[in-house]
């Protein structure tokens, strides 16, 4: 559990602190030639953002699940794949 988190959650942090700063940069100093591209540029970002804060929110669920799934492997298996592959999403 404690290596899922340590390569989880580093990487959600990592992925909302340049989500921001991509935001910013595209707000702020996006030059008047390519403000129809930007527009794109956000869009994506926002969509980028969100979709790591809402994984970070679940990190929560993950870890209440697998505390309560001791004595169940297949369980556990399971949901290990789906962390992985949300770690594999954000790479």
């Amino acid at each position: 559990i404690m290596i899922i988190l340590s390569i989880h959650v580093p990487l959600l942090v990592f992925g909302l602190i340049t989500g921001f700063t991509l935001l910013l940069a595209i707000i702020r100093a996006t030059p008047a030639a390519v403000k129809n591209y930007s527009v794109l540029l956000f869009w994506c970002a926002l969509n980028d953002l969100i979709s790591v804060t809402v994984d970070l929110i679940s990190m929560e669920r993950y870890l209440h699940l697998l505390e309560n799934l001791e004595n169940h492997q297949q369980a556990k298996f399971k949901l290990l794949a789906s962390l992985s592959l949300n770690i594999v999403h954000l790479i």
